[in-house]
């Protein structure tokens, strides 16, 4: 009697196995006929001289939309409980507003929500599709080169600390983990498959990034004035400016393609393109000035190390925000990860000269290479894998779940909430 049922109930695990197997098939390769010849199109146009652009110029400029959105609101509201909660509800998992949001934000949303008209469709939603089948990778060099890379911009590390630490002086640094956590779910958010749809949570969830932004900008410029500790606009820049917010769209796309490339990862020129794009459509959705979005993978690449190569410098913020970096990827990692391990791969990944720059000490030869190594391996096992079609589709399965796991465990965090709160008077406040 047993028997029957578990072959019965085999049958039809298999043959929804099956149907969904065709169906994701078929969509796959009406999607990967469309966008070849766009993405082959868009790969060979030839990328900018970005070394030869005037990057410093940018850092003078802010997102006007965003910067209105934020002094209009508290021009407005006086109550600093009132204004919490509106932050509250920005770092929240909710995707819709309340009934009683304050109009301006209303009305920023509406207007932030639109897609560019250059929004080509079919490569964003493959973009996506390459998201999920690399996202343990991406997740993984979102923490050993993406947000490392960043701090050793001198300039733009400094925003970092001072926007963390708003309403927190203690010297855990707690609340950079909070932040990093926050920055991990909102690319899960905004990569996913279907989250650039109307009301999608990828669009959401870039537009209060954007907003989050604005309010750093609006803090940091009111905050302290007249004493020494007065923000310096004509050294650093005006604080999350449009250089630091495209490179920061760098560090999360086309430095996450050199960094799979450095793991051995194989991509077609359909997978890099459409990854970028994907991007571009979200920094158009953040603030990033049009004519800052890359143009191909090429392009972004080169803006990339660009605005490394301008904003490089050793600071102390470096140094501390990669100390938590380390602190958090050890506190999440599993028992069985140690530090040497994210050291290896942070050196690995980033390159000695970043490395030393930031603090980070070299790891024994021996243990740096064992580590490395089982990267290496696990991702050629999955090239090898990825060549026949059922494995594809087993993988993405098993990709998808993961994701959500690991999207779910960084929303566990030490603290109760990620929050961005401001202090009792936050102009005046030191």
């Amino acid at each position: 009697m047993i028997l029957p049922i578990c072959l019965a109930l085999l049958a039809i695990v298999a043959f929804f196995v099956f149907y969904y197997y065709n169906l994701y098939k078929q969509k796959y390769l009406r999607l990967i006929g469309k966008v070849t010849a766009d993405s082959k199109a868009i790969s060979e146009l030839p990328p900018r001289d970005w070394k030869s652009h005037d990057l410093h110029s940018l850092r003078s400029k802010g997102d006007p939309l965003a910067d209105a959105t934020i002094a209009h609101i508290f021009s407005d509201i006086q109550d600093v409980k009132v204004v919490n909660n509106l932050f509250k509800l920005l770092t929240s998992d909710d995707m819709t507003l309340p009934d009683d949001v304050h109009p301006a934000i209303k009305k920023y949303f509406e207007e932030s929500a639109i897609l560019p008209e250059w929004t080509n469709r079919e490569l964003m939603s493959f973009g996506h599709e390459y998201y999920l089948s690399q996202g343990i990778l991406v997740g993984m060099l979102l923490f050993y080169k993406s947000l490392p890379e960043c701090y050793t911009a001198g300039n733009g590390a400094a925003v970092l600390l001072r926007t963390t630490l708003l309403n927190d002086r203690s010297p855990n640094l707690d609340k950079l983990s909070d932040r990093l956590a926050l920055t991990g779910t909102f690319i899960y958010k905004a990569m996913m498959p279907g989250s650039m749809e109307p009301k999608g949570e990828g669009i959401v969830s870039t537009q209060k990034i954007r907003l989050i932004h604005a309010a750093s900008r609006y803090f940091i410029l009111n905050r302290n004035k007249g004493t020494s500790e007065q923000w310096d606009t004509e050294k650093l820049g005006i604080p999350v400016n449009q250089e630091d917010m495209a490179g920061t769209l760098m560090a999360f796309s086309a430095l996450v393609l050199e960094g799979l490339e450095i793991l051995g990862v194989k991509m077609t020129t359909a997978e890099r393109e459409s990854y970028i794009h994907a991007w571009r459509v979200i920094g158009h959705i953040m603030g990033v000035e049009n004519e800052l979005l890359p143009i191909n993978a090429n392009d972004a690449l080169n803006l990339g190390h660009a605005i490394i190569d301008d904003q490089m410098a050793p600071s102390e913020a470096g140094k501390a925000l990669t100390e938590s970096l380390l602190n958090f990827c050890e506190k999440k990692a599993p028992w069985f990860v140690s530090r040497d391990f994210h050291k290896s791969m942070l050196r690995f990944l980033m390159g000695d000269k970043l490395a030393d720059m930031l603090g980070v000490n070299p790891v024994a030869k021996e243990h740096s290479q064992k580590f490395i190594g089982f990267i290496k391996w696990y991702v050629s096992v999955r090239q090898i894998l990825s060549q026949y079609f059922f494995w594809t589709f087993f993988l993405r399965s098993v990709d998808k779940v993961l994701l959500k796991l690991s999207y779910e465990y960084l929303s566990k965090k030490s603290s109760k909430d990620i929050h961005f709160q401001l202090p009792k008077d936050p102009v005046t406040r030191a």
